[in-house]
């Protein structure tokens, strides 16, 4: 069951409506070994400490001084290699297999970010992010297609890979990568579901 609290600041959303741009559905995922692993543990583990299985230069930062999994109305500074502040999210939503990140002002995308991990057999275990988003004005437009959509790319296989290899050390997979269009009227719709046949691939 989804849970919901206040949110900690009264900073605004970063809405999809609100950004530049066709609205992308990005989905990475890795397929690892069950063994003593379930999907609720795995999400568990993440809500704990994103930080631990970003990249060395990308950093999480909890506002208001909280600690433990995140919750629903937590916020997060995000940073990379030390520079100034690249944007902020706020937990939207979470469960038990699930948990989702909505973008705020001043982030280069507007949009959510859903982590998620769900049995795909009683030996296997996908784990899973989905990106649904609109760049966050013409300039974060502009620069996505020049070069930061290569490093968002690097960034989450980066993340699922180091996942996939604390879950299992001898992990030897890949991370599979999939975007598509998403029409405008279903763009805030729940990304967990499987998409309809209107999304399109576009590589």
């Amino acid at each position: 069951m989804t849970k919901r609290k206040p949110r900690t600041t009264d900073q605004p959303e970063a809405s999809v409506h609100q950004g530049t741009g066709p609205v992308l559905e990005r989905t990475y995922h890795v397929v690892i070994p069950a063994g003593r692993w379930r999907p609720e543990s795995i999400v568990a583990l993440l809500r704990n400490d994103l930080s631990r299985f970003a990249p060395r230069a990308v950093h999480f930062h909890r506002r208001g001084g909280r600690h433990g999994e995140l919750r629903p109305g937590d916020e997060l500074n995000i940073t990379v290699a030390g520079l100034p502040l690249l944007g902020q999210v706020r937990v939207a939503d979470v469960s038990s297999l699930h948990f989702t990140l909505q973008t705020l002002k001043g982030h280069p995308e507007a949009g959510i970010n859903q982590f998620l991990a769900v049995r795909e057999s009683t030996e296997k275990i996908r784990v899973q992010l989905t990106s649904r988003f609109r760049q966050n004005g013409i300039l974060a437009f502009v620069s996505y297609w020049l070069g930061s959509k290569a490093l968002q790319t690097h960034t989450w296989k980066q993340f699922l890979t180091n996942v996939a290899r604390h879950c299992s050390p001898q992990w030897n997979g890949e991370v599979k990568v999939e975007t598509r269009t998403v029409p405008a009227r279903a763009a805030e719709s729940d990304i967990g579901r499987r998409r309809q046949a209107t999304g399109r691939a576009i590589g």
